[in-house]
């Protein structure tokens, strides 16, 4: 792993582990499941298209720091297989 690389990764989990991170995801949870309770009030396409691009955007934020995390694993795993 690059300094760069390890920065980026240590930085990252320090902001993973402030309250504000906690705050930040706890509202956008809130914010999915007040957008998955109404989806049964969709009138049309239009609506339904506006729905699913915000879900998965709401899934990509709930999902972050869990990709980060998976990530920085296996380029620790894969130096030690080097």
């Amino acid at each position: 792993m690059t300094p760069e690389q390890q920065e980026y990764f240590e930085e990252l989990q320090f902001m993973f582990a402030s309250k504000g991170w906690k705050h930040f995801v706890g509202d956008f949870a809130d914010f999915h499941k007040a957008l998955k309770d109404s989806a049964l009030d969709l009138s049309n396409a239009e609506s339904f298209w506006r729905a699913k691009g915000r879900n998965d955007a709401f899934n990509q934020v709930l999902s972050y720091e869990q990709l980060i995390r998976d990530g920085y694993k296996a380029i620790q795993e894969n130096e030690t297989d080097v």
